[in-house]
């Protein structure tokens, strides 16, 4: 699995835990619409590929997808 930056990877699993965390207890009105982590990478990896200098997001929660083409 690729790596990305640590502060990267901890603010990716701090959305993952408060996710999680919120879907445990059944609480849907904290619960996120995030990415898997592998449509994360995925994107990351596509736009590695393209060589993207810009990247234009426009989301719906908290910004997690937008952490995959931060680095």
């Amino acid at each position: 699995m690729q790596k990305f930056d640590p502060k990267i990877e901890k603010a990716l699993e701090k959305c993952r835990e408060l996710d999680a965390a919120a879907r445990l207890h059944g609480k849907k009105d904290e619960q996120f619409w995030i990415v898997s982590d592998e449509v994360g990478r995925l994107l990351n990896a596509k736009a590695k590929e393209i060589k993207a200098r810009y990247i234009l997001e426009i989301g719906t929660s908290i910004g997690y997808s937008t952490m995959f083409f931060a680095e």
